[in-house]
């Protein structure tokens, strides 16, 4: 079975960093378990809209990972990872 190679933009695995030690390993699994070895990783998330239409969001609980899917190249980039507020405040969206 082919699997989704996950990658972190600097900025997201700091973000991933400050979070407690629980939800690092809820996010991790999820990326790991869940979303590289899906074969359509897209069909687990919801594309969001506008100027951010690239990207892809997932829900771990309270907490938000933003991604770009690369779908020709199998590669998921971990754009931003956070509670819901904090995750799209940085990023300027809604």
């Amino acid at each position: 079975m082919l699997t989704w190679k996950i990658e972190f933009k600097k900025s997201a695995y700091k973000e991933l960093q400050k979070l407690s030690g629980d939800a690092q390993i809820r996010i991790i699994a999820f990326l790991e378990n869940d979303l590289a070895s899906t074969k359509k990783p897209d069909d687990l998330g919801k594309k969001l809209k506008g100027k951010f239409s690239d990207y892809y969001r997932f829900r771990v609980g309270k907490y938000r990972i933003i991604t770009q899917i690369e779908n020709n190249i199998m590669i998921i980039t971990v754009i931003s990872v956070g509670k819901r507020e904090d995750v799209y405040k940085k990023m300027g969206y809604k």
